[in-house]
């Protein structure tokens, strides 16, 4: 699997995009898009989907430590504070302790 290093993290390049998923239809293909090889999720609190992504995730069997997982905080949640509120709202609706 082709990755890029960024900032020290190496990144899979081909991500699972899951901005129009919701709910058990996106957990269940964030699971089975692990399932056929994909290595990195995409999400967002926008999109609305953390929990469903986290819960493809641990639905999958795929060990954490072989997922890069990418999610994004709104443009009105990067002030100071507001970025760290927001990242730690994500963390705990996709149930995970790193993103």
């Amino acid at each position: 699997m082709h990755k890029v290093m960024a900032n020290g993290a190496a990144i899979p390049v081909i991500g699972f995009g899951t901005w129009t998923l919701k709910g058990e239809v996106c957990s269940e293909l964030v699971a089975d898009a692990l399932s056929l090889g994909y290595r990195h999720l995409d999400t967002a609190a926008y999109y609305d989907n953390e929990s469903a992504v986290g819960e493809g995730l641990r639905f999958s069997g795929v060990p954490r430590d072989d997922v890069f997982v990418t999610t994004k905080v709104r443009e009105t949640d990067i002030a100071q504070g507001e970025l760290e509120r927001s990242a730690e709202a994500s963390l705990k609706r996709l149930g995970l302790d790193i993103v």
